[in-house]
């Protein structure tokens, strides 16, 4: 195994003894000592040619620039931890010396032990700091692949499902000749079952958009009477396919709000589709627009299956679902409420659930009437 390589220390010091008798000292501390530099001038044209691991700077330097200017440039530029030295300790220079976030203080007349410590307590955190920044920076990297990759598989696949929609409503709607009742329930399931598949593909495309910071809102005003009641509308037929009964309540003063239109379709038109889908036969759903000084509310009830209490917190976590013997295997992304949380949270708004098992639930649904768009 190779030894391991000394730590380079630059020393910056304009009064030849002391410069001297430190650079002696680091030596027997282990320490290699790749220079001495008695102006600021020459200490950053050495640590542009050497890559010291620390620079030891004087903070009064003679010469035309001053020991905390040179830092400033080293830190910026190189990247370079620096340890100030000093037999000045006034609260302006301090002050000066704190803004180019130093690594640490040497105060002269200096103690070996004392020096020791600060500069292995600066190389210690020098290293830390840098493992972080590498750290983030593979992060950083590993989110852009998993972006750009799921942004790219979700792409091929809506292509071709959406082609075999397509194809599907060619066939029920007779176009190129009759279907028989059997013919007509399995392309029926089949439909059902591509419609879900893609509302999953845009759950994981969307979802992983607010994670990369990349999901854009296009706010403008809305009448949202009108949206709830266009969104209640269009999800009749999948409660009547269960024998479900739901009930909308609009208020009759007229309640606008400045938000992302398709978005806030999407949390209300998931939070009914879940009612549904976790709703027993022939139960009931209520659904209600109302409006206090301070927020517009969406509210979302039903009488099905509920949520235990231990699980509420958890259900607006990714992948996170609570399974229900018979109900709560319809099958679910385990996105859709993470998703409605990010696209409320964009919105300075927010979502609650009141729950029991086997009683049913009420999500509600706050976004605040001053825009913050």
């Amino acid at each position: 195994m190779a030894l391991q390589e000394k730590p380079k220390i630059l020393v910056v010091e304009d009064e030849g003894i002391v410069a001297m008798d430190l650079s002696q000292n680091l030596v027997k501390l282990a320490y290699n000592v790749v220079g001495v530099c008695s102006t600021a001038e020459d200490a950053l044209s050495k640590v542009a040619e050497l890559k010291p691991d620390l620079v030891l700077l004087d903070i009064k330097l003679k010469g035309v620039m001053d020991g905390i200017n040179a830092a400033r440039i080293i830190r910026a530029e190189f990247n370079i931890p620096v340890v100030f030295l000093t037999s000045y300790s006034d609260q302006t220079t301090m002050d000066r010396a704190k803004e180019t976030e130093p690594f640490g203080y040497i105060l002269k007349p200096y103690d070996q032990r004392e020096l020791f410590a600060t500069i292995e307590i600066a190389l210690y955190k020098n290293r830390g700091e840098k493992r972080l920044k590498e750290d983030n920076q593979n992060l950083e990297r590993l989110s852009k692949v998993k972006t750009e990759f799921t942004s790219m598989v979700s792409h091929e696949l809506r292509t071709p499902l959406s082609a075999i929609k397509e194809g599907i409503n060619i066939v029920l709607d007779e176009i190129d000749g009759p279907i028989n009742t059997l013919q007509r329930e399995t392309l029926t399931i089949t439909k059902e079952s591509v419609e879900r598949l893609t509302r999953l593909i845009n759950h994981v495309l969307d979802y992983s958009k607010f994670e990369a910071g990349k999901m854009e809102l296009f706010f403008k005003e809305l009448v949202m009477n009108d949206l709830v009641t266009s969104v209640y509308k269009s999800m009749l037929p999948a409660a009547k396919k269960k024998n479900i009964s739901m009930k909308l309540e609009i208020p009759q003063n007229v309640v606008k709000l400045s938000c992302d239109e398709d978005k806030i379709k999407q949390v209300i038109v998931n939070l009914i589709d879940n009612a549904i889908r976790f709703s027993f036969e022939k139960g009931s759903i209520i659904i209600k627009l109302e409006e206090d000084p301070d927020w517009v509310l969406v509210r979302v009830k039903d009488d099905g299956v509920g949520i235990p209490l231990e699980h509420q917190d958890r259900i607006f976590e990714m992948y996170e679902q609570v399974h229900h013997e018979g109900l709560w295997k319809t099958g679910g992304s385990g996105l859709g409420l993470a998703l409605c949380r990010q696209i409320l949270l964009k919105h300075k708004g927010f979502i609650e659930v009141e729950s029991i098992s086997d009683q049913g639930s009420e999500f509600t649904v706050r976004l605040p009437i001053i825009p913050n768009s």
